[in-house]
């Protein structure tokens, strides 16, 4: 009976919590409609393709960094080969493998369909990495006026994501040797359902590939016992676990838009239920979407 009585009151909660954001993403959408363009000139409605190419955000073919990332490999991460070129292979390959198993229906369950975004969770098996965890899917177009590079530098650059995605409280981002392309990324995120607050301690790389046009990105937690994970939890924090998370964003040739792919398994040490996140992941996605759109609206020629 009591723990009939817990479930009640957390499906209770959960509708709060799902209302709210629900309100929330309506009043968003309504101050700043899909159709509207950034604040630039007509003559600027056709991408800047310098700005596309992110020259700052290139490695060398035969760039190596697997050195660079050994005292960062966590136990998931054994086969992995850190350079660009064995980065690059496992994104393609997991995207390649998820398109294999869409074709499952029992596998993938489309949580959210708009025209912008779209939300898939695989209901059982996991990743190639856990195979408990939720494993989500997302697909977001953007603009075809907007600049790849305002988008990334949006999403991950911290003093522009502090200002636009609520549930971001903190958040930091360290070259690791100067390098730009890669680094150390701690993020606190707001907790939800009277959940704690969750913080991420990872690590990135994230590069642009001439090549194929994409921009490539792969994030994961950093290592039991490494000295950047020893910073003290906040008060009312976990620490949560990024298994992986991958990305690939380029520019759709039939229309301009940019299409940004992504690939994420996280433990967020709680029970996640299929119920929670069925009512959650859809409305919390929509309003990220919503909330990164309307900020590179507003300040598109303050991003740089």
């Amino acid at each position: 009976m009591l723990v009939q009585k817990k479930e009640l009151l957390q499906d209770a909660a959960v509708e709060r919590d799902i209302q709210e954001q629900e309100d929330a993403t309506a009043k968003l959408q309504s101050a700043s409609p899909p159709s509207q363009q950034p604040p630039v000139e007509e003559a600027r409605r056709q991408w800047d393709p310098v700005d596309d190419q992110m020259e700052d955000m290139q490695l060398q073919d035969d760039s190596e960094i697997e050195q660079q990332m050994v005292p960062f490999k966590n136990q998931f991460e054994g086969d992995i080969q850190f350079s660009k070129r064995g980065v690059m292979q496992l994104i393609d390959e997991l995207f390649s493998e998820d398109v294999e198993q869409e074709g499952n229906k029992k596998l993938w369950e489309l949580k959210l369909n708009k025209e912008d975004i779209k939300v898939y969770v695989k209901k059982s098996g996991g990743s190639r990495f856990n195979k408990e965890q939720p494993y989500i899917k997302s697909e977001v177009l953007f603009n075809a006026a907007f600049s790849m590079k305002k988008i990334v530098l949006a999403i991950f650059d911290p003093k522009y994501r502090i200002q636009w995605d609520k549930n971001v409280l903190k958040c930091e981002s360290t070259p690791i040797d100067g390098q730009p392309c890669l680094t150390l990324n701690y993020q606190q995120n707001k907790g939800v359902l009277n959940m704690n607050n969750k913080e991420f301690v990872d690590k990135q790389l994230r590069f642009f590939d001439p090549a194929t046009q994409r921009f490539y990105v792969y994030y994961s937690a950093l290592p039991d016992g490494h000295a950047h994970m020893d910073r003290p939890l906040p008060p009312k924090t976990d620490r949560a676990v990024t298994i992986v998370g991958v990305q690939r964003m380029w520019r759709r040739p039939e229309d301009g838009k940019i299409v940004c792919e992504m690939l994420m398994q996280c433990d967020l040490k709680v029970n996640i239920t299929p119920k929670l996140i069925q009512l959650f992941l859809p409305t919390g996605m929509q309003d990220w979407n919503n909330r990164l759109n309307k900020y590179i609206v507003n300040n598109y020629d303050k991003i740089e």
